[in-house]
């Protein structure tokens, strides 16, 4: 592993550590000397993309990270766009409604509306790298593609089997008739899937001139208040907002395939 992967190895362990690491964990959990980590790290500081406390001499993300992200997002139509779209589907399903876009292959959360006001609710941390195999936003998405394309960009991230609900598909026979479903009816359900006691809906917006998904509207909550009757009533709205939302971004479009799908575009 060269210097530029464990750089960014290092940013992206510390995205999950909000409180910071210290020098002699983070060397550990990347398995990279701590000689070579410390120059690492001391070079990420200057550049201010990390911080360390005076305190304890643990290093986290800086806010010129933050910044960062935000600036691009605030530059990218659809994330723009979508805002007013995810809060009214919060309001009327009374859940977690949530925008994925798609990146070379990977589909990423990036922004989400809480609609729920009981006690109980699904709010968790936005993901990075959706598991596509077993996340409705994932087969919503897989549907658009052909078999062959969404075989080989799932077959990029891996069919992983544990950590997940225990309706989570294991064999990639199960994942290519959840993908055909989604393709058939427009829209993915999934239940115990990603996540245990958890259902999901998913629309994919597919940009109608150039074919292809550009991102993906979802809402997920507790199973008992995700019901079959629910999702039937949420469905059309979400495709409602699909529709609205589907010719935005199209300067983005070369990079949301696989490199060897680009050309086509």
């Amino acid at each position: 592993m060269g210097a530029a992967s464990r750089g960014l190895a290092i940013l992206e362990l510390l995205s999950t550590s909000p409180g910071g690491l210290q020098l002699g964990d983070i060397a550990k959990k990347l398995d990279v000397p701590s000689s070579a980590t410390h120059r690492l790290l001391t070079e990420l500081a200057e550049q201010g993309y990390l911080r360390q406390s005076a305190q304890d001499g643990t290093y986290a993300l800086s806010m010129k990270m933050v910044s960062l992200t935000l600036n691009y997002l605030s530059r990218v139509d659809l994330v723009d766009l979508a805002k007013p779209s995810i809060d009214r589907l919060a309001a009327e399903s009374g859940a977690l409604a949530r925008l994925a876009i798609p990146d070379d292959g990977h589909l990423t959360w990036v922004l989400k509306a809480q609609g729920s006001r009981g006690n109980i609710r699904y709010d968790p941390p936005m993901d990075y790298n959706i598991q596509l195999s077993c996340s409705a936003s994932g087969h919503a998405w897989l549907g658009t593609m052909s078999d062959e394309t969404a075989l080989e960009t799932m077959f990029r991230q891996g069919l992983v089997r544990e950590g997940f609900g225990p309706n989570a598909p294991r064999t990639i026979d199960d994942v290519v008739a959840l993908v055909r479903n989604a393709r058939e009816r427009g829209y993915a359900v999934v239940r115990d899937s990603y996540e245990p006691g958890v259902s999901a809906i998913a629309v994919p917006i597919v940009n109608p001139e150039l074919g292809i998904a550009t991102g993906v509207l979802s809402i997920a909550g507790p199973n008992g208040d995700m019901d079959v009757e629910k999702q039937n009533r949420l469905i059309p709205s979400m495709e409602r907002e699909a529709a609205l939302l589907s010719s935005a971004r199209l300067d983005y479009a070369k990079y949301l395939l696989p490199v060897r799908e680009r050309a086509a575009i």
